[in-house]
C-alpha cells in the first residue's frame, strides 16, 4: 500500500467535499444535472477511444 497516494486522496477529498457542497447550494439542479451529464458523456467518448 502507498500511503502517499491514499494521503493524497484523503487530502483531495477533504478539500474537494466542501467546495462541492458550497457549489451544489449555489447553483440550480439543472445546471448541476447538464455539466455532470455532460462531464459523463465526454468521459464515455474519452474511453471508447482509448479502446
Amino acid at each position: 500500500m502507498d500511503w502517499g497516494i491514499i494521503l493524497g486522496l484523503m487530502a483531495g477529498g477533504a478539500l474537494a467535499a466542501p467546495l462541492a457542497a458550497y457549489v451544489s447550494k449555489k447553483l440550480p439542479a439543472r445546471a448541476l444535472m447538464l455539466m455532470i451529464g455532460s462531464l459523463i458523456v465526454v468521459m464515455s467518448i474519452r474511453a471508447l477511444l482509448q479502446l
